[in-house]
């Protein structure tokens, strides 16, 4: 009896270690499994940081790509607006209203469009006296039944 006795405390002991053991073993593996989880967060957490990264990059590369655009459309505006500046020194007389430039900008002052009937050229002193700002190549005036263009800048203006 004493035996069976030992025997049964034996095993009553024996379960209790194995139930105990079998916790911590439920334990660990828990633990390991949050540790998986928390390491696999931190790897998309840091994949989230890469990717955004690499849109800013891509988002500023675009950026500085349609700035450097709008700059060489810009300066080729500034190219076109210095070409086709006219010094207003030289006039030539248009017969064919056709050929007046598409989109033509129509210029009003009294003093040149008098000044153009009797004389084609002038110096800068003379020009000067008008007031006219910014002229372009496009631009004309009507002195009466006849049309004026700025022409090209001669060579050598008069001073």
């Amino acid at each position: 009896r004493m035996a069976r006795i030992k025997q049964l405390k034996k095993e009553a002991e024996d379960r209790r270690k194995a139930e105990s053991e079998a916790r911590r073993m439920r334990e660990r593996k828990y633990q390991e499994a949050l540790e998986r989880d928390k390491a696999a967060m931190e790897e998309r957490a840091r994949q989230r940081e890469d990717e955004s990264a690499r849109l800013r990059k891509e988002q500023y590369a675009r950026f500085e790509q349609e700035r450097a655009e709008r700059d060489r459309k810009r300066e080729e505006l500034r190219f076109i607006e210095r070409s086709t500046a006219a010094s207003g020194l030289r006039w030539t007389e248009v017969h064919n209203v056709e050929s007046l430039p598409h989109g033509g900008v129509e210029i009003h002052n009294d003093a040149l469009s008098e000044a153009l009937l009797s004389r084609t050229e002038f110096t800068r002193a003379e020009w000067a006296a008008f007031g006219v700002d910014q002229l372009r190549m496009g631009h004309f005036i009507r002195t009466g039944e006849v049309t004026f263009t700025p022409a090209a800048a001669a060579s050598r203006p008069k001073q």
